[in-house]
């Protein structure tokens, strides 16, 4: 993602929907709820999984914004935990509305702000003939796109002399 030499290896996820998925939101007309919508949409969507090399600060800005967005659902947790331990209505009811607010913001920051560390990826359909879906990755740096280019001709020239019938004398 850098430029600079891997140090270290990260597992990601990547999940795209397809543009028909978004129909669902029309579903809202009807009275169903968001999650459902979501459900629905994460099921019909595809999916691939794997391994990037990072350097270690890359690694560790993805894990702090994963943990910030985790921070922010144990505080609105604890939030509703005190509003219903709380013997004051008024007590209860300031909880609630700061843990709705804190709610708010980890959707704000879990689908606009936590997305922009890390390499962003669009899963493309199984093409005929394959067995996976191929990723294309965004947001990653030039050194990373040569090395990863270089990496794969030399695997296709390996394959290639693989299947190179034997030579008879």
């Amino acid at each position: 993602m850098t430029g600079r030499p891997a140090e270290t290896w990260r597992r990601f996820r990547f999940i795209t929907a397809p543009a028909w998925a978004y129909a669902f939101l029309l579903l809202l007309l009807t009275g169903i709820g968001l999650l459902l919508i979501f459900i629905l949409m994460r099921v019909v969507s595809r999916t691939a999984t794997g391994h990037l090399p990072l350097t270690r600060a890359s690694s560790n800005e993805i894990r702090n914004a994963n943990l910030v967005g985790l921070g922010g659902v144990v505080l609105w947790l604890a939030l509703w935990v005190v509003g219903f331990a709380a013997q004051d209505n008024s007590a209860a009811g300031l909880a609630f509305v700061l843990g709705f607010v804190v709610a708010f913001a980890v959707l704000v920051y879990w689908l606009l702000i936590r997305p922009r560390f890390g390499p962003k990826g669009t899963v493309l359909p199984v093409a005929k003939g394959q067995w996976q879906s191929i990723v294309v990755l965004d947001r990653v740096h030039p050194a990373f796109v040569a090395a990863v280019q270089q990496h794969q001709q030399a695997r296709a020239a390996q394959f290639a002399a693989a299947s190179q019938p034997p030579q008879l004398p």
